[in-house]
């Protein structure tokens, strides 16, 4: 199995790690626009480097791709593979333009092209106990957190390039929401900046609150803060899940389940983040090698689903009024 690679910047390393592993899987060709980077990524791999994603589709003989570009850069990418009818894994965001992904998602189905989004946090050991503890239960609240600092790197403290950290990083938490509680009808928002004066260019919000309704009735709340690089607490990654006497909390890496009467039950995947990414790309060459969607947890319209509330999220806080979450699915 031949893969290619679009973007070979930080996400896309753990990406060749894991698949440059794997039996009968080999990283044959890499794209990216710096071109000392691509070819130092080619020779560790035994790829061909090309700085031209459209050179290397035609002359790469690839049997899957990954897209592993800035939110800004995506759709073109995405809409030229499935015009080529070649799988593709694209990482998250899947872009900023809701227009333009719907226009990738009537390509994909229309050349039937086995497509997953890099929402890793749905196929690891935690995640998956929480959602079968969920499932016959009647969720009433969702509570998640993203605090910390921000990757170092200039494109992501630019609206305009990554969408801020509720589209480029809290939307981990956003997509596990949906995958646990259901589908988000509205979204109110609020937001605040100026605190991280010290960085040129630097427009996204600080701090971030956003409320949720979902179709189940249940309401949901996700906090964001990009300002704390603190080691000793300043940083909170989890999603809690409550209903009538029971609640269910993760972080990906573990999860607690409680429930009134019964002994808490507690499930730790006990994998790093590289590992975890891993459960997906596994997911991902499985899903190729047989040619069953059904192997993916996060497709690429789902993917866009999740970008459009992450999205409806940036306009209510702009607009200061709660915003209808557009339909994808």
């Amino acid at each position: 199995m031949n893969i290619g690679f679009v973007g070979v910047g930080g996400v896309a390393q753990p990406h060749l790690q894991n698949l440059s592993k794997m039996p009968n899987v080999k990283i044959s060709a890499v794209c990216d626009l710096q071109e000392d980077r691509a070819k130092k990524v080619a020779e560790t791999y035994g790829a061909t480097a090309f700085t031209d994603y459209k050179k290397m589709i035609r002359k790469g003989a690839l049997d899957a791709v990954y897209v592993c570009v800035i939110p800004a850069a995506h759709a073109n990418i995405e809409m030229d593979l499935a015009k080529a009818g070649l799988p593709m894994y694209v990482e998250k965001p899947v872009h900023l333009d809701l227009n333009k992904c719907r226009k990738v998602i009537d390509q994909i189905a229309a050349k039937s092209v086995i497509n997953a989004v890099g929402y890793h946090w749905r196929y690891t050991a935690a995640s998956q106990a929480v959602h079968a503890f969920l499932q016959g239960r009647k969720a009433m609240m969702v509570q998640a957190y993203w605090y910390g600092g921000f990757p170092q790197v200039g494109w992501w403290r630019k609206m305009g390039l990554s969408g801020g950290q509720l589209v480029e990083q809290t939307t981990h938490l956003v997509d596990m929401a949906r995958y646990l509680a259901g589908e988000v009808h509205t979204v109110y928002a609020t937001a605040n900046t100026g605190t991280m004066t010290e960085w040129e260019g630097y427009d996204i919000h600080d701090t971030s609150v956003v409320t949720l309704q979902f179709d189940s009735g249940a309401i949901g709340q996700i906090t964001s803060g990009c300002i704390s690089d603190d080691p000793k607490g300043g940083h909170k990654t989890d999603i809690s899940i409550m209903g009538k006497n029971w609640l269910a909390w993760t972080n990906a890496g573990q999860a607690t389940l409680s429930e009134a009467g019964q002994e808490n039950r507690s499930v730790d995947s006990g994998q790093s983040w590289a590992e975890q990414l891993g459960n997906g790309d596994a997911a991902f060459v499985k899903a190729v090698q047989t040619r069953e969607q059904s192997h993916i947890l996060s497709s690429y319209a789902s993917g866009a689903q999740t970008l459009a509330i992450t999205l409806t999220g940036n306009k209510a806080i702009a607009t200061h009024k709660e915003q209808k979450v557009p339909r994808l699915l």
